[in-house]
């Protein structure tokens, strides 16, 4: 990960703990704060972060960033989505990439 790309995460990873840990904010009915516990990057474009909440909890949130726009969208991981994404996500890219090689090679072809 580049470091101009590492610095805007680890600062995108703080203004979510601090919006999170609101206690005014909506669905906040513990009161919860959270507080950035480790930046696990998974490539150079995405990463998990992990947030220790003061209630004792983890919360895991994957975070992703649009290059071309210079900005880092998140979502908080539930079971779901690790599901979805380990059973088919790896076939479906499989696929696709077999599928489009042939739009590669054309030209070559000809």
């Amino acid at each position: 990960m580049r470091r101009e790309i590492a610095i805007k995460l680890n600062e995108k990873s703080e203004e979510v703990a601090q919006r999170y840990s609101n206690p005014d904010r909506e669905f906040n009915h513990n009161r919860e704060e959270f507080k950035v516990h480790r930046i696990c990057p998974l490539s150079e474009f995405t990463a998990i972060v992990v947030f220790l909440k003061n209630t004792g909890k983890r919360a895991l949130a994957y975070f992703y960033c649009v290059p071309s726009k210079e900005y880092w969208g998140y979502f908080f991981i539930n079971s779901g989505h690790l599901a979805g994404l380990s059973n088919k996500a790896m076939q479906i890219y499989q696929e696709t990439e077999e599928y489009n090689f042939k739009f590669n090679i054309r030209e070559v072809r000809q």
